[in-house]
């Protein structure tokens, strides 16, 4: 359970970084009230970890996924989810997470010498992409309970108003910076892409990679359009 104001703490250094998103408090207070103190993933200090690795200027790419891993590793108990889109916080987290596992592979057969980073940090840290999902965070299962049913898309409505105000703000910091290459915009998934196209983005689609209509043609189509972010990304 968490103390009331904890997303705001938590937000602080995202604040340090530059994310001086119009209303976050506000927002953030919001979505605390919603979620009422359950326990969630990630971990709390791994929430804002896309905001902590990027300064918004910097920011070339945008992908926006759906939202966090529900899965708790065996070894430690703690969830496998990075904060970042489909990372993983742990090689042994891997046999849940379904969408790095079905993403990796893909980048893999364009690139065989790229490095498998599972946390996703040098990603973030080396290729300028900032990795969000639409929710930034899912209910815990409580033991015996199935996370599929209790847990995925669960918090997507409390975050979709500071989803909006982030790619908004992102947006807006880049046209009055004059930051010349503006960002590039990729979606996994419907909601993601309604994220985006709600602020007058227009991303780079594809399904979900769980998704049962994401078979390999739509995997390849999508990488030849993208491949220059994930697979050549300019240094």
């Amino acid at each position: 359970m968490q103390e009331r104001g904890w997303l705001t703490q938590r937000f602080e250094k995202a604040l340090q970084n530059g994310w001086e998103i119009p209303d976050y408090q506000g927002l953030l207070d919001e979505i605390e009230l919603d979620l009422d103190r359950q326990a969630i993933c990630p971990t709390t200090d791994n929430v804002f970890k896309a905001f902590e690795l990027l300064r918004p200027e910097d920011v070339k790419y945008v992908i926006l996924g759906q939202d966090p891993y529900w899965q708790t590793a065996e070894n430690d108990g703690l969830p496998i989810a990075t904060g970042l889109a489909f990372g993983v916080r742990q090689r042994d987290g891997l046999h849940h997470a379904t969408a790095i596992n079905k993403i990796m592979p893909r980048i893999y057969q364009y690139r065989p010498d790229h490095e498998w980073d599972w946390t996703l940090e040098s990603w973030a840290k080396n290729y300028k992409i900032l990795l969000l999902n639409t929710a930034l965070t899912v209910p815990m299962p409580k033991q015996g309970e199935s996370g599929r049913e209790k847990s995925a898309n669960k918090h997507l409505p409390h975050w979709k108003k500071f989803t909006k105000a982030t790619l908004s703000f992102l947006q807006a910091n880049q046209r009055q910076l004059g930051t010349n290459h503006g960002f590039k915009c990729i979606a996994w998934g419907k909601k993601a892409k309604s994220a985006f196209e709600e602020v007058g983005l227009t991303p780079i689609f594809a399904y979900h990679p769980c998704s049962s209509i994401a078979g390999p043609m739509s995997f390849n189509e999508f990488w030849q359009k993208c491949g220059r972010c994930l697979v050549w990304p300019e240094s």
